[in-house]
This record gives C-alpha cells, sequence and structure tokens, in this order.
C-alpha cells in the first residue's frame, strides 16, 4: 500500500472528527489507520484534544452575540463608505445628463434618443482617451526632468533625495493614526470608558 501524502491524511482526520467523510473516504482513512501506528497515535491525540474543548466549553446566556455584535462600535470606513460615493455618483450623473443633452441639441430634431446616448458615450470615450494621453505625456515630462536632475552634480543629487525623504515624512506623518484621548467615568456601581 502507498504512502499518500501526509497532509492529506491530516485532512481526512480533521473531516473524520467533524463528521465530513463520505464513504469512500472513511474505508482509505480506516485502511490506512489499520497498517499505520503514527496515524493512530496522531487521532487519539487529536481526538483527547477535541474531548477538552468540549469540556471546557462555557455555556452562554441567550442573546449574548446579539448583545455584543450590537455594542461593537462600527468601523469608521463602514460608517463613510455610502457617504464617500455620493458626490462621484451625482457629479457622473450630472455629466452623463449634461452630455446628453448637449448630444441632442447638437442633432437635428429628427435624431433618437438611441443617438443621443451613442453621442454620449463617444464624449466619455473620448475624455478618457485624451486623460490617458495627458497622463503619458505628464509621466514622460517627468521621466524627462528627472533624468536631467539625475545628470547633475552630486549636490542635485543630495537634494533631490531630501525632498523625496521630506515627502515621505509628510506623508507617514498625515496617514498616523493620532491616539484618541480616553476618559474614565467611574461612579459607585462600575467603571464607564468615555472617548
Amino acid at each position: 500500500m502507498g504512502t499518500p501524502d501526509p497532509a492529506i491524511l491530516e485532512d481526512l482526520l480533521q473531516r473524520h472528527l467533524d463528521g465530513d467523510l463520505n464513504g469512500y473516504e472513511r474505508r482509505q482513512l480506516d485502511q490506512h489507520l489499520r497498517f499505520s501506528a503514527d496515524l493512530r497515535r496522531e487521532k487519539q491525540r487529536l481526538e483527547g484534544t477535541v474531548a477538552l474543548l468540549d469540556e471546557a466549553r462555557i455555556p452562554v446566556r441567550d442573546g449574548f452575540q446579539q448583545r455584543v455584535l450590537q455594542s461593537l462600535p462600527a468601523a469608521g470606513w463602514e460608517a463613510r463608505a455610502s457617504r464617500a460615493w455620493r458626490l462621484p455618483a451625482a457629479t457622473l450623473a450630472a455629466l452623463a445628463v449634461v452630455g446628453t443633452v448637449l448630444a441632442k441639441a447638437a442633432q437635428p430634431a429628427v435624431g433618437s434618443l438611441a443617438k443621443s446616448f451613442s453621442a454620449a458615450v463617444e464624449l466619455w470615450i473620448t475624455a478618457a482617451v485624451t486623460g490617458a494621453g495627458l497622463l503619458g505625456a505628464s509621466w514622460k515630462g517627468l521621466q524627462i526632468a528627472f533624468r536631467g536632475l539625475g545628470a547633475g552634480s552630486p549636490w542635485t543629487m543630495v537634494g533631490l533625495v531630501a525632498l523625496v525623504l521630506g515627502l515621505n515624512v509628510l506623508l507617514f506623518l498625515s496617514l498616523r493614526r493620532r491616539p484618541r484621548r480616553v476618559r474614565v467615568v467611574e461612579d459607585s456601581t462600575s467603571s464607564v470608558i468615555e472617548p
């Protein structure tokens, strides 16, 4: 009998303890358990661990999970996620309406709504291609400028390195989380932490 990959046997053991094996997999595991003392020891060790975990289980009151989840504060990104896209979405919708109206006004009166929409789409495509071209040209300009700086004196390079490091420090400082001040209020029954 060939020795299978130990990871496969470990997976079979875990799934056996969870009760997730089908008939073929159960027979395959039983066959390996008959011939491998190490695998039998591993199975006994895992069964002991599962038994200890079952004994250490702590009963909780009804509704505990719901109370904990309700008491958690919303994450920062969850609180502003729906609002973060409102302005860009409204701007995009307004530009689409303006583009459609302008396209409709530029065409003869016999044009259809589909032609107006087609013109608006072509306008957006043209704007995107133009923007991509400007972006490529600006990167090319930066490349030429930096190539010229690199060919200068060593002091120019030192100044450039200092500039880049300074910008990195500014970026780090602007992104760094500032610690929140926490105030502890104590009364006769409990302690309360207020932000």
